[in-house]
């Protein structure tokens, strides 16, 4: 009964936390998770520079013109396309990329992007996720994505788990350690899922990271309500539906 009145208080305490897992590339930007320093902002109307350019990295006319940001130095957007290609990205990935994330061509190549994708590259994962989720290279490489993976490594144990999660559900990583991630963990405990279950459940799904802790406590409470208990099989497949 006492363990069961601290848990129950400690839910409380963990729903009053609000999520913090942010997508939009913009509010990546605008709450400073790059550490880049952008060296021109947005216009008005399309820089026919810029358009030619976008163009030749294989954007279409309407993609290359739906973007305004200038390039000013088609030396550096030159040498971001070369640093991909040498990380094993195709032309397709890196038009795929830019037409994604075109800011991406204006980040210092060296100072920026090249610690990101030495730490991707010895995850495993792949040049395509990557391009399918360029967002995460603006994140600060030593206060967001290197805690985040070694709290990944912690519930995970191997790299190669690591690599499964984030390529599953690249977006998920964009979630705030603190005011998301150990929430999310600390409520699947509190509610009985077995660490077992844990990493098994955020390699299936890592976007329960991203869930706040009184959502995870509604699921669990719809889930035991069809009868499934949190040591069966497919308790974990209900909470990813």
């Amino acid at each position: 009964m006492f363990a069961s009145t601290i848990c129950r208080r400690r839910l409380l305490r963990l729903c009053q936390i609000p999520s913090a897992a942010c997508t939009n590339p913009s509010d990546a930007l605008s709450h400073g998770h790059s550490s880049a320093t952008l060296a021109a902002a947005p216009v008005s109307e399309p820089c026919p520079a810029t358009v030619s350019y976008l163009l030749s990295c294989g954007l279409s006319p309407a993609a290359a013109a739906a973007h305004k940001l200038p390039i000013r130095s088609t030396a550096k957007a030159d040498a971001v396309r070369a640093l991909f290609r040498s990380y094993g990205f195709t032309d397709a990935e890196i038009a795929d990329l830019v037409r994604r994330l075109p800011l991406i061509l204006i980040l210092d190549p060296n100072r920026i992007l090249r610690p990101k994708l030495v730490l991707f590259a010895s995850l495993g994962v792949k040049p395509r996720k990557l391009a399918s989720y360029p967002i995460l290279l603006t994140r600060n490489l030593d206060t967001h994505l290197v805690p985040c993976i070694q709290f990944l490594r912690s519930i995970l144990g191997t790299d190669e788990d690591v690599c499964l999660a984030i390529s599953r559900t690249p977006r998920a990583l964009m979630a705030d350690l603190e005011k998301s991630m150990h929430p999310a963990v600390d409520t699947l405990r509190c509610l009985g899922l077995p660490e077992e279950s844990i990493s098994k459940l955020v390699i299936i799904e890592m976007g329960v990271l991203m869930i706040s802790p009184e959502r995870i406590c509604q699921i669990f409470e719809g889930l035991k309500e069809f009868g499934l208990g949190v040591t069966e099989k497919g308790f974990l497949y209900g909470i990813r539906a």
